[in-house]
């Protein structure tokens, strides 16, 4: 689903647990595009904000900051507001020190929600310590101090490789979902899943989920 999305420069932008859907015949859908956005080729854009906070990669969060005029003028009320066409505008307007990236790097942000899907699902818990209900300050301090920690957990180094690429702070660095897709653990997890549907083909009591759940 993200791979026809980002191939047609649409960016979902609010990738979650909640928004991953599963049929009884375990299809698996991407729901809810509300907060998607059609992006253009060579245009650059600023860092989105929008989305669940838990699943916001770590350039989601920066500061917003008043510009100089805005706090020289404060001092001054006659100043703060001018009239067009009857209307009373406010001129003094809080300026944020946006930072604007490319289509590649604005489609990103999709592949670390990604990699807090694929983290959640693999150990049960989130890979930087986000705690139910944190607000978007405490927990935009916490993500840009955190690396990914594997300590304690039972984990191939495929399977580190591929959380590592889709959950690297630098966007550079980050995956891209070709990246993601081409990679050797979902490339080997993808010939095991194939090769238990083959080999249990026509037993209908045997789901896909208790042929991997006893397969392991």
């Amino acid at each position: 689903s993200i791979q026809y999305m980002h191939s047609n420069l649409i960016a979902h932008r609010d990738i979650k647990l909640e928004n991953i859907l599963i049929d009884k015949n375990y299809i698996v859908k991407l729901a809810d595009f509300s907060m998607s956005a059609q992006l253009k080729e060579k245009l650059k854009y600023p860092v989105n904000r929008s989305g669940t906070i838990p699943y916001l990669p770590p350039e989601s969060f920066y500061s917003k900051k008043k510009s100089k005029s805005s706090s020289h003028s404060s001092n001054n009320s006659s100043t703060n507001y001018k009239t067009r066409n009857d209307k009373i505008i406010n001129i003094n307007k809080t300026h944020s020190t946006k930072k604007y990236i490319s289509v590649d790097s604005s489609l990103k942000k999709d592949i670390f929600s990604l990699g807090i899907v694929m983290y959640r699902l693999l150990f049960k818990e989130h890979p930087f310590n986000y705690e139910y209900k944190m607000d978007r300050e405490t927990y935009g301090k916490i993500i840009k101090k955190s690396s990914l920690c594997f300590k304690g957990k039972e984990v191939t180094s495929d399977c580190k490789s591929f959380l590592e690429g889709l959950l690297n702070h630098n966007l550079k660095k980050r995956f891209s979902i070709e990246d993601s897709l081409n990679h050797a653990w979902i490339i080997k997890t993808q010939k095991i899943i194939n090769s238990l549907i083959k080999k249990n083909m026509g037993k209908s009591k045997y789901s896909l989920i208790f042929l991997l759940n006893n397969n392991r």
